[in-house]
């Protein structure tokens, strides 16, 4: 029993460590992901790696391919768009929700996550910046106390954000991306909630506009 309990807190946390990779756009999207390397990677056996990588495939964040590795979707426009269309209705609901309940300390992390990623884009590092920004959105988001709303969130940033490591091939997006950042963080200090949603929905407009040019 207790060799099962063990195995089960490691495919869980295996699953945990690859939602939150693709949620940071560590995979690409076609990317193959080898369970043998993963192992190697994590330090375990491939057995927690393959019950992770086949819950994923479960969910639609991963697909499986025939050789027994796995693969991140590739989505078409359509699908993508659809992603976009319903972050941009249900995470300014989240973020009224957890605005009220936002601490200093809170904010505090938020100016912080800002001033690293300002730091990020001045070296082209995409990977901090962009887990910065998965950072800063769910510092929000996981306030609002809606389980649902949160897990749905979620699973549309798993699907969306292997996309993501494609912004900063765009100069113009690159300069102005953390901006829509530092103007949510006032809206909050204002106690502003409209000006917060508007600054998510632009933040999500402005990063779709640029993907979209990739896509085509």
């Amino acid at each position: 029993m207790a060799e099962k309990i063990e195995r089960t807190t490691l495919a869980e946390k295996a699953y945990q460590q690859l939602r939150a990779g693709l949620a940071s756009a560590t995979f690409g999207p076609g990317e193959v992901l080898k369970i043998r390397s993963l192992a190697d990677q994590y330090g375990i056996s491939p057995t927690p790696i393959r019950e992770a990588l086949q819950r994923l495939v479960a969910e639609n964040a991963l697909k499986a391919q025939a050789n027994r590795s796995f693969s991140v979707p590739i989505l078409t426009r359509t699908r993508f768009e659809e992603i976009i269309t319903m972050r941009m209705a249900l995470e300014p609901i989240a973020s009224r929700q957890g605005m009220v309940a936002l601490k200093k300390r809170d904010i505090r992390e938020l100016d912080l996550l800002t001033e690293d990623m300002y730091k990020a884009i001045k070296k082209s590092d995409v990977r901090i910046y962009l887990e910065g920004n998965r950072q800063f959105h769910f510092i929000i988001y996981e306030k609002s106390e809606s389980p649902l709303l949160l897990g749905v969130i979620k699973d549309l940033w798993v699907l969306a954000a292997p996309y993501f490591i494609h912004l900063f091939a765009e100069a113009a997006y690159v300069e102005q991306c953390n901006d829509w950042h530092r103007r949510i963080s006032r809206a909050i200090k204002d106690g502003n909630a409209d000006a917060m949603a508007k600054g998510i929905c632009d933040d999500i407009s402005a990063a779709r506009d640029t993907l979209l040019k990739h896509m085509d």
